[in-house]
C-alpha cells in the first residue's frame, strides 16, 4: 500500500461542462409542450424532467427506466402536459449540467 504525504493532493471528480439549448414550442394539444432537446446530447431513448418555478433538470435514463420517464421520438422531441412553460430557446446552465443532466433556467 502507497502512503501519501501530506503535500499530495489527490485528484477531484472533474464535471465535464455541456453547452447547448432547449426550444420549447406548442405542442399538439392545446395543454401540451413540446421540447426540443439538441441530437449532440440526446443519446437515450428516455429522460425523467424535473420542472419547478424556475428550471427544467432533464436527466438521461439509461439502464433503469422510471415510471415517470418520457420517452424522445426520433426528431429529439419530448412532449409533456404543461402550459405554463414559456416558448423560446433556453440555454443550458453550464455550471450545473454534465453529461447525465442538464439544467435549464426559464425564469
Amino acid at each position: 500500500m502507497t502512503k501519501l504525504s501530506k503535500n499530495t493532493q489527490v485528484p477531484q471528480c472533474v464535471k465535464t461542462a455541456v453547452s447547448g439549448s432547449i426550444n420549447i414550442t406548442n405542442g399538439l394539444k392545446m395543454s401540451q409542450k413540446q421540447i426540443h432537446i439538441p441530437k449532440s446530447w440526446a443519446n437515450v431513448d428516455y429522460y425523467v424532467l424535473n420542472i419547478n418555478d424556475t428550471a427544467i433538470k432533464i436527466k438521461k435514463c439509461y439502464l433503469e427506466i422510471p415510471k415517470n420517464a418520457k420517452k424522445i421520438n426520433q426528431s429529439s422531441h419530448i412532449f409533456i402536459e404543461n402550459n405554463d412553460l414559456k416558448n423560446g430557446r433556453y440555454f443550458f446552465d453550464e455550471e450545473e449540467s454534465s453529461e447525465d443532466e442538464v439544467v435549464v433556467y426559464y425564469r
